[in-house]
């Protein structure tokens, strides 16, 4: 009987063994797993960094954009399909905010909430641009996400090009006299675009 409970008691262990051992190498599966889908990020945000910097290095239209510099004009359709230009778009007495985006960037839709919040300020006003698509697409989708906030369409591309956009999200701020005051490019928390503003107000 002694013999069986100590054979018992060795099968066991060996068991829990087997069992941690089991952990140990899954849990080093997730570690190898995890650092692997790190270091793919950052050589997935190298080369997108590379792609960028060879596109401007071509590029040949639109003007140079310097912060202090008059805002490049723009002609673009509301979604009734009437046309509008920089001065119909700027606000009177605030910063504007030009946030360049497409319905299928999903960052671009992830960060609508946040612009929605950010137009409430008294010291900014946010106008979407969409760029590449069409009024009823683009009246589609706001109809679908029921965002509350100004848009016009830049079907062409042609302003997106004069503004040397090369990805999306990209937000332009023009103060109240049409002067450029900077820009950023792709997804920022609302804690991030709020410091935004208040340093392009200053």
């Amino acid at each position: 009987m002694k013999k069986r409970l100590i054979l018992i008691a060795l099968i066991a262990a060996f068991m829990i063994g087997c069992k941690n051992d089991v952990k140990k190498i899954e849990d080093n599966k997730n570690e190898v797993a995890t650092e692997t889908e790190s270091q793919e990020f950052d050589e997935h945000i190298k080369l997108t960094d590379a792609i960028l910097a060879e596109k401007h290095k071509e590029r040949t239209f639109g003007e140079e954009l310097k912060k202090g510099s008059p805002a490049v004009d723009i002609k673009v359709v509301d979604l009734n399909g009437k046309e509008a230009t920089l001065n119909d778009i700027l606000s009177e007495d605030e910063l504007t905010q030009l946030d360049f985006f497409q319905t299928t960037c999903r960052y671009c839709i992830q960060a609508m909430p946040d612009l929605v919040e950010l137009d409430k300020r008294d010291d900014v006003r946010v106008v979407l641009v969409d760029v590449g698509e069409s009024v009823e697409t683009v009246k589609e989708f706001m109809k679908k996400k029921k965002i509350a906030l100004p848009v016009v369409v830049d079907e062409t591309g042609e302003i997106a090009q004069k503004y040397f956009i090369s990805g999306f999200p990209t937000s332009v701020f023009i103060d109240k006299d049409g002067i450029l005051k900077g820009g950023v490019v792709g997804y920022r928390p609302m804690d991030d675009m709020i410091k935004v503003v208040e340093d392009m107000n200053k």
